[in-house]
């Protein structure tokens, strides 16, 4: 921290550039161009099908007796 105090004007220097990469790499619209690139793309989604089921018979309960 001394040294940090002795020498301020060379780590203030630093920190700017620190400051400016920040800013151009972790910026929100930096983030959402990585995501874009990590996730894989939406496919559209399922469309609704008619569901198909056989007729069944009736049964008489005065025939199973």
């Amino acid at each position: 921290m001394k040294d940090v105090f002795k020498n301020y004007k060379k780590y203030l220097k630093s920190s700017r550039k620190q400051t400016q990469y920040l800013k151009d790499n972790f910026s929100l619209n930096k983030m959402a161009e990585r995501l874009n690139l990590l996730l894989p793309k939406l496919e559209p989604k399922p469309q609704q099908q008619e569901l198909k089921l056989p007729k069944l018979k009736k049964i008489n309960l005065n025939e199973l007796a």
